[in-house]
């Protein structure tokens, strides 16, 4: 499972693990917050208390915007706890797609920038990410919040 750098040692995007040898490199970099947005429970999750927080909300890749209040609620999770110095690891599938929506979205939030920057950036760290024209569409039309988060952005 190959691990992308979004945010500089905050916020990672990758495909679905399969193995538990595919934990490791998220486990190298620190990652302790991983949210899934695919399928079904990810096999293998490390199980030792306090190494790592699980969310999962699988969404689909598809013609459809997810519940984006539902979203909203997510992103901000995750943005407290970049704020509170810990490492999130998002991943669907592939790592592109969803898991893009929401690194943008996130991105947006901490860096103050509009949603074309935010696709601009994940595109750039994750390369053929946002493949899923519905989501890079509602994003490149998302104008930049009025104030950025207070997440430190290393």
């Amino acid at each position: 499972m190959e691990v992308y750098e979004i945010l500089n040692g905050q916020l990672y995007q990758s495909g679905a693990p399969q193995e538990a040898a595919d934990w490791q490199p998220a486990l190298d970099r620190g990652i302790d917050v991983v949210v899934d947005l695919y399928g079904t429970l990810d096999a293998n999750v490390p199980t030792a208390p306090n190494s790592i927080l699980y969310i999962f909300w699988p969404i689909a890749d598809g013609p459809e915007l997810p519940d984006m209040r539902i979203m909203d609620v997510l992103v901000d999770a995750v943005i407290r706890l970049i704020r509170l110095e810990h490492k999130v690891l998002v991943h669907c599938h592939m790592g592109k797609s969803r898991s893009g929506l929401f690194d943008a979205l996130v991105a947006m939030k901490v860096l103050g920038i509009s949603g074309a920057d935010a696709v601009d950036l994940v595109r750039r760290q994750r390369p053929g990410s946002l493949g899923n024209q519905v989501f890079a569409t509602y994003l490149q039309k998302l104008p930049a919040p009025t104030q950025p988060d207070a997440a430190r952005t290393r």
